[in-house]
């Protein structure tokens, strides 16, 4: 039951201070070997039953097998995305503490680039794409030019056709992500709108099971392989076979 009281609390870190309410719809996809520690939790029919808003999925399609042989987060994170039906997407990550007012944040930042209440603009043609970059807490963080958690527009989404490409299981998937927003110049810088990040890297959780695979030697060696294919493509949105132009990367060493 570790993994529907992890849920429960996630949905209730976020809703608890969003202004929006019952306006907006919580995602939580899994693979189908998880099924089974779903099965009777209290907890979880309980909010299923009380919240229309919050939807599981079960993702049995293909996927990149983690430590554990489920889904990698790159697919969960697609397939939650794809069952979405709301203007903004929010990768609302478990080890992420929102802001009070998070949804009003987000939806200010977005509606000051298209100078107009974003719902006006829900018809996909004339909404904005855009993808915000918020503070993780953490300045060595905020430093890089790495949207660690993407926050996007529903027409920045249609036009990616995914959150992270799928050829990713994970590492550097996010690396994709900002360089081809910069290159589209739809990212808008957002630093006052902090979502701290509870992870080993800044010092703020420990290190566990999941984070040591997610940072294993195979698992760079496989974002790097496929970043660099990509790359040379130019990063290319789902339905192009190029993107604006070849990029050019520089892995260099740390210490």
């Amino acid at each position: 039951m570790q993994l529907a009281a992890a849920i429960t609390a996630w949905y209730r870190t976020f809703s608890s201070v969003a202004d929006a309410g019952s306006e907006l719809q919580y995602v939580v996809c899994y693979h189908a070997e998880q099924a089974a520690e779903f099965a009777g939790s209290a907890p979880l029919e309980s909010l299923r039953a009380r919240y229309e808003e919050l939807i599981f999925l079960v993702n049995s399609g293909p996927n990149h097998p983690t430590l554990n042989g489920r889904s990698s987060f790159v697919d969960n994170a697609n397939c939650a995305a794809r069952a979405s039906v709301g203007d903004v997407l929010v990768l609302a990550a478990d080890d992420l503490e929102p802001p009070e007012g998070w949804d009003r944040l987000i939806l200010q930042a977005i509606e000051s680039r298209a100078g107009a209440p974003l719902r006006a603009l829900s018809d996909g043609r004339v909404q904005p794409e855009a993808v915000l970059k918020c503070s993780n807490g953490d300045p060595r963080s905020d430093a890089r030019d790495l949207i660690l958690h993407p926050i996007m527009t529903r027409a920045r989404y249609e036009r990616q056709g995914w959150i992270f490409h799928p050829g990713y299981s994970g590492m550097y998937s996010d690396n994709e992500l900002t360089i081809r927003a910069r290159i589209d110049g739809v990212v808008i810088d957002a630093p006052q709108i902090v979502f701290r990040h509870s992870h080993p890297d800044y010092g703020t959780a420990p290190m566990d099971q999941v984070y040591a695979w997610q940072n294993s030697r195979d698992e760079f060696a496989r974002g790097i392989e496929t970043i660099k294919e990509r790359a040379a493509l130019g990063f290319p949105h789902a339905g192009e076979e190029r993107g604006p132009q070849p990029v050019t990367l520089y892995f260099g060493r740390s210490g």
